[in-house]
């Protein structure tokens, strides 16, 4: 097509030039005409042949005007034809450039599929991280103690018993994945469900380049452990142990409005995640935990139970609360109340988030609201802040500082920022406790039985006494040879046989019993020798016979 259009403007061109000579020539023969008719020369056969060149010209010039009137028409054609051809190329380029934006979209989406894909196989892969002392607990937590616990049926709350051992699982599994974390102090980070736990952490952060994920559902929440380190990295744990590596593009996915692209829930592949960043403060002996929220819609007991799991097993807790909520809601304070009868010795610091959405005076009866709260349902607390999640826990507003109620959240987590020597001796402390708790139901089982059989001792031997009494009557009706008394001394003679039958049987079985919880209390204190020993070779220390 652009071909054509040349040619025809080369015609043209080409055409005009011949008129313009064609032109110039007649001109020429005008004047040359003018000047014999000036010169008076009659020249009759001059005359008419330049007439006759005239007319041939004028002719030629008429054909020449056509011939550029046609090409003018047909050139106005082709043009029109040639702009429709240029629209239609221009909509099928618009069309090949959405396509390639489509393909480009396609494989991009098909690349990520793939991150997704090789992840979630890497993760179910990974290998248990396999410390012979962790291995030796789990063995005599899954299979010693559970053999234990269904044979003796002394202690009421088996069920919390259990959960107690468990807690020290998880809290050996996790000191397991990061040799880090042994000696920090845990520090959890929790509330209810959007009041800013996740970007109250991420205020602590040098970088947002990589930050928690947000507003996250409770079906998919997953514990975060972030500590400060110079090298940041994500490793995620899976449920059989293993540790995995969580790529940045990876890790975006874990956030609210990506997370679905998983097609199933996350919690269900990755136990827990350890985050290591630069904070903005050098929290050195520091763990924090971000824990999932607390909301009435959580989808199972055991979620709330893990939940309470990671805050009770931490030396403190935060406790996030949205100021435009305006309080702490009963529900919360049972959630309180139930970490506390697991930890009494935990810390306790709550922070009035999201705070720069309301005004100052708003925030400051917030911040009385929560104080006579918590003092009315007698919780202890080491401070209140107002705090903002939009600003770095370095640069928060002055006039927050004003509202504090006791110590300062900075001053509260200096205080905590120490070594954390005790985290051995806790756990130490709750596996005896567990299972005191099961000798101290023997041996109270024990004397109860004791004294049943004292008591049995007692009644025999006072029964043997109206028994020989009987005797000695029987002997005297047989002297007087009194034929009444004869099927009534047959019947009370059976009696007397079957009651001490039945008297020896029943202190029998009672000092069966007192030997099995003999051997109960022996088991309990072989188990929680092993069970400590395990705890002792994590943190590197030598069993101490004498202390268990």
């Amino acid at each position: 097509m652009v071909t054509i259009f040349v040619t025809l403007i080369a015609v043209i061109v080409t055409a005009v030039i011949c008129i313009i000579i064609f032109s110039i020539k007649q001109k020429k023969i005008i004047n040359s005409k003018q000047k014999l008719v000036s010169n008076d020369e009659p020249e009759i056969e001059k005359d008419s042949s330049l007439e006759k060149s005239i007319s041939k010209y004028e002719s030629i010039i008429n054909k020449n005007l056509q011939t550029i009137e046609n090409l003018t028409k047909t050139v106005s054609e082709l043009q029109e034809k040639y702009n429709g051809e240029c629209e239609i190329l221009q909509q099928k380029d618009a069309k090949l450039s959405d396509t390639i934006q489509q393909l480009e979209k396609a494989k991009i989406d098909i690349q990520k599929q793939n991150d997704k894909i090789n992840f979630i196989a890497d993760t179910i892969n990974a290998k248990p991280v396999e410390l012979s002392a962790i291995l030796e607990f789990k063995k005599i937590l899954d299979t010693d103690y559970r053999e234990f616990a269904k044979d003796n049926d002394s202690l009421a709350d088996e069920a919390g018993a259990l959960i107690k051992l468990q807690e020290v699982e998880q809290q050996l599994e996790l000191l397991s994945y990061d040799e880090a974390i042994i000696k920090k102090t845990i520090v959890a980070i929790a509330g209810s469900y959007s009041s800013g736990k996740s970007s109250f952490m991420n205020s602590f952060l040098t970088s947002r380049k990589i930050i928690l994920p947000i507003g996250m559902t409770q079906t998919t929440a997953i514990s975060s452990y972030i500590l400060f380190d110079e090298n940041p990295s994500i490793i995620g744990y899976s449920y059989k142990g293993g540790l995995v590596p969580i790529p940045d593009k990876i890790f975006s996915f874990f956030s609210h409005d990506k997370v679905s692209e998983f097609n199933f829930n996350m919690k269900h592949l990755v136990h827990s995640i350890i985050f290591k960043n630069k904070l903005v403060h050098n929290f050195q002996n520091l763990c924090f935990v971000d824990t999932p929220g607390f909301n009435a819609g959580m989808e199972q007991e055991n979620d709330y139970d893990s939940a309470t799991t990671s805050i009770a097993t931490a030396s403190a807790l935060i406790w996030c609360i949205d100021s435009k909520a305006g309080t702490i809601n009963s529900n919360e304070i049972d959630i309180l109340y139930d970490i506390f009868r697991k930890n009494k010795k935990i810390s306790f610091y709550i922070i009035a988030n999201k705070a720069d959405l309301i005004s100052l005076e708003d925030l400051e009866n917030v911040i009385y609201e929560i104080e006579s709260q918590l003092n009315s349902a007698e919780i202890p607390y080491e401070g209140i802040s107002a705090y903002s999640s939009t600003y770095s826990f370095t640069q928060q507003p002055i006039e927050f500082e004003k509202l504090t109620r006791g110590q300062s959240l900075k001053d509260f987590l200096i205080s905590k920022d120490i070594e954390n020597n005790e985290k051995e001796q806790l756990l130490l402390q709750q596996v005896k406790e567990v299972f005191e708790e099961y000798i101290k139901a023997d041996k109270a089982r024990i004397n109860k039985l004791e004294q049943r059989i004292k008591t049995l001792n007692i009644l025999e031997e006072n029964i043997q006494t109206q028994f020989d009494t009987k005797d000695n009557l029987i002997l005297t009706y047989k002297s007087k040879r009194d034929t009444r008394y004869k099927d009534t001394i047959k019947d009370d003679e059976e009696t007397e046989t079957y009651f001490f039958e039945d008297l020896n049987y029943i202190k029998s079985d009672l000092h069966n019993t007192i030997k099995k919880d003999k051997q109960d209390i022996e088991a309990a204190d072989e188990l929680s020798y092993k069970m400590q020993k395990c705890i002792k070779s994590i943190f590197r220390h030598k069993p101490d016979f004498d202390s268990v």
